[in-house]
């Protein structure tokens, strides 16, 4: 897809796995990209399944994320489970909820430093997609334990 895409991604359209964002200020703009992305389509002769679609959107949930004319916000319904998750009682509980996210912490035995924890964790800039205009750094470690990804 992202061979396809190249000449489009984060001009107007942006790439999940299967999932395909076509983004424009205008109306208009919008008809004539997703004519666009249909011809790409339709000649590297991918299949489409019209009831996962959604055209012409003011408001889209898309990867955890709330895309609007307003901007990218994190989307609540996607969130309710950290901010709700209880206090792990256990060493068990503890790895369940980290590894639900992706982040290893040695020393989360505070009520507050767990609260503060959920919140970072849901809120932005944790969940902003990146600004391809800028140029950033992924780093990344890896161990027997686990993987850790850090984009700046």
């Amino acid at each position: 897809m992202n061979a396809s895409l190249a000449p489009v991604l984060r001009k107007f359209a942006l790439v999940f796995f299967d999932d395909i964002l076509i983004y424009n200020p205008t109306y208009e703009e919008h008809i004539h990209h997703i004519e666009a992305m249909l011809e790409i389509m339709q000649r590297d002769r991918w299949q489409v399944k019209p009831s996962k679609c959604e055209f012409a959107q003011q408001r889209i949930a898309y990867l955890g994320h709330v895309i609007s004319g307003d901007g990218v916000d994190t989307d609540d319904s996607k969130i309710t489970n950290i901010t709700n998750w209880p206090v792990p009682k256990n060493l068990k509980k503890l790895r369940g909820f980290l590894g639900i996210t992706f982040y290893y912490h040695k020393f989360i035995h505070h009520y507050a430093a767990f609260q503060t924890l959920k919140k970072a964790l849901v809120s932005a800039p944790v969940l902003a997609l990146p600004y391809f205009a800028e140029k950033f750094v992924i780093e990344t470690d890896a161990s027997n334990m686990g993987i850790g990804v850090v984009l700046s």
